[in-house]
């Protein structure tokens, strides 16, 4: 099993020291002081999470199952405060292209059982 000190020099690495020094406005150095002392105050560990870290998974070494990232945060939060007009339309959009279902059956039948589309003719 990796340590608190591994679990936590993954997540950082994931986010990127440069993007935790700027968004939390500590110097770079102090991250690698943070690391090599497994030594983050606690209120630089729960900001972390706003960058998309596993807090969960740095204090107790098993996965978060409802983490979400950034992005994904950012985008829940946008749905929720939508109109209903627009969340038709972005469940319309993420769900276009699937397979519906309960569709109807489509059955030929005929001469020859031949389909056509729009204009077509057949040659005499």
């Amino acid at each position: 099993m990796s340590s608190a000190r591994d679990r936590l020099e993954e997540e950082i690495n994931k986010i990127g020291v440069t993007a935790i020094s700027t968004g939390l406005g500590v110097a770079r150095n102090t991250i690698y002081n943070w690391l090599a002392k497994a030594n983050v105050p606690l209120n630089y560990l729960v900001a972390l999470k706003g960058f998309g870290a596993d807090v969960h998974y740095i204090v107790s070494g098993e996965r978060s199952t409802t983490s979400l990232s950034s992005d994904e945060q950012e985008l829940l939060e946008l749905f929720k405060t939508a109109p209903l007009a627009v969340k038709a339309a972005v469940l319309g959009a993420l769900t276009a292209g699937q397979d519906a279902k309960g569709g109807a059956d489509i059955s030929v039948t005929g001469v020859g059982n031949r389909v056509a589309g729009r204009d077509y003719r057949e040659k005499e």
